[in-house]
């Protein structure tokens, strides 16, 4: 089944759940829109709009979208295989050095040796650690997708409103805008919690709505039943009145 197009509201460029009309006002900003009526301009429109708003944020390039799955993933399957080469690397370094009757030639050469096999995989240590706090701190934030609809159902795109397809990975693209957002099995609990807590709110008020409803029954039934009788027998004693001054 064709997925259809998400409205996109033309002034804040917030998701619009389907209209009943085609004129309607955007429930974010509250400013009025209108979508063509004939189905093909309307297809062009919604479409001119995704393109809009996908231009309007931040988008990754496949290099960095890379750098993202890097980043999310366990980092101790990169950081324990370089350290425990840069440990063994400096043990079997260390030893030989301690070696009797080593030439202080062989000494240096251990030396100069040595630096190039601790120092590469430290630099590379020392830039993934980097670079992952730096994407945690400034870039992580915006990646992050909306929340699913329904409890336990996909996320929405960061960018349309669209719901994401159902793959694995934290890092899902989405099929009418191409935007990359981050689904962080954190967030997707945080969205669970958010919507069942929406949910019962919801039921809540609904509760409260059909009480209230049910009190104004009883009250208008009760205005009514007490009114129509004296209104009757005001209009009985009126007409008795008007009788009796017209004999």
């Amino acid at each position: 089944m064709h997925e259809p197009l998400p409205i996109l509201c033309t002034a804040c460029g917030a998701p619009v759940d389907a209209p009943a009309d085609v004129a309607f006002h955007c429930p974010y900003c509250g400013a009025p829109d209108e979508l063509p009526r004939d189905s093909h301009a309307r297809v062009r429109e919604l479409r001119r709009r995704i393109t809009a708003r996908a231009a309007s944020v931040l988008q990754l390039s496949e290099r960095h979208a890379t750098f993202v799955r890097i980043f999310e993933g366990d980092t101790r399957g990169i950081y324990l295989p370089y350290a425990f080469m840069a440990a063994m690397t400096l043990t079997q370094s260390v030893s030989s050095l301690a070696l009797p009757g080593v030439s202080p030639r062989s000494l240096l050469t251990s030396l100069v040796n040595l630096v190039p096999l601790v120092a590469i995989p430290g630099a590379a240590l020392l830039g993934l650690a980097f670079g992952r706090r730096t994407y945690r701190a400034g870039v992580r934030d915006l990646l992050l997708a909306g929340l699913s609809r329904a409890p336990g159902g996909p996320a929405s795109c960061r960018c349309c409103g669209a719901e994401l397809p159902h793959e694995h990975g934290p890092l899902l693209r989405c099929r009418h805008c191409h935007t990359h957002s981050l689904v962080a099995s954190a967030q997707q609990a945080r969205s669970v919690a958010l919507l069942a807590a929406e949910v019962r709110d919801h039921r809540g008020r609904l509760a409260r709505a059909t009480s209230q409803m049910t009190a104004i029954g009883r009250s208008m039934d009760a205005i009514f039943y007490g009114v129509m009788p004296l209104a009757l027998i005001i209009t009985l004693l009126l007409a008795g009145r008007l009788g009796r001054a017209l004999l």
